[in-house]
């Protein structure tokens, strides 16, 4: 192992440890604060009984997070399928992007909070309505996202690819994709993210299980430590899905620059 290479294996591993060292302290003010003005527990739960309803609960809350987890992945997926195939169309004619983007831009702008009532209404109750919602909220950020990527693809490589031979198929695969990459798996993050919140969104209009409904459900009994539970649970699912992506990630595009760690030589960032 190199130098560069252990620095930057050093850096990683303390980047953690400031990381632990944070939540440490957070949650020691968390309760110290209800320590110190009293505050009651269907206000603000101490630690130690969040942490009592993970472990103790955990019998009700894992088959809900599963719940969850299938509508969150569900419109995620439906989202980058569809996201991606949407920007290729848009991009293959001039006059498709000018005439849809900004229809696509206004439907951003829609709540979907708004929608989701109406979601119900036409899909009915359950999965359907939580995967929409989910696919609704994390469709546009795929979408833009893969448009700047190809859109930012240099055009010097395009022409030494045309200049070997290489046909519009050929260079698509070999060097627009590639170029792309990083531009789609940052918008395939930020969409990972939004895609937890409309699954939840789905759930409190109506679904019979996952978080959505434990949240709800401890919501009406005043049951915080519950409710603190199951968002901690919700934030594990993200987090996990966030991660994934990360390391798929590093391993399609190991050369990209955000993925070799520290710029080493004289003058670098």
């Amino acid at each position: 192992m190199d130098l560069s290479a252990k620095i930057r294996n050093y850096i990683r591993f303390h980047n953690w440890i400031l990381t632990v060292i944070v939540v440490v302290l957070m949650i020691a003010a968390w309760h110290l604060a209800i320590v110190a003005f009293d505050v009651q527990p269907f206000v603000l739960p101490k630690p130690a009984d969040v942490l009592a309803s993970v472990i103790y609960g955990a019998g009700d809350f894992l088959p809900a997070a599963l719940s969850t987890t299938k509508s969150i992945l569900g419109g995620f997926l439906l989202a980058v399928g569809l996201g991606v195939g949407l920007a290729l169309v848009l991009l293959s004619s001039r006059t498709l992007e000018r005439a849809f983007f900004p229809l696509l831009v206004g439907a951003q702008l829609v709540p979907k909070v708004a929608l989701a009532p109406l979601l119900t209404v036409w899909l009915g109750i359950g999965r359907p309505t939580e995967i929409m919602v989910a696919f609704l909220l994390s469709f546009f950020p795929i979408v833009v996202n893969t448009m700047i990527g190809i859109k930012g693809v240099e055009l010097g490589k395009l022409d030494v690819a045309r200049s070997m031979g290489a046909g519009p198929m050929g260079i698509f695969i070999k060097v627009t994709l590639p170029s792309a990459l990083p531009s789609i798996f940052a918008g395939m993050k930020v969409a990972s993210t939004l895609a937890v919140v409309g699954a939840i969104v789905g759930e409190f209009i109506g679904a019979r299980d996952g978080l959505g409904n434990v949240l709800l459900t401890a919501n009406s009994n005043f049951d915080t430590a519950t409710m603190f539970a199951a968002i901690l649970y919700l934030t594990v699912i993200g987090m996990v899905l966030f991660f994934a992506l990360e390391l798929i990630e590093h391993f399609s595009i190991p050369w990209h620059h955000s993925k070799r760690g520290l710029n080493l030589t004289p003058g670098g960032a």
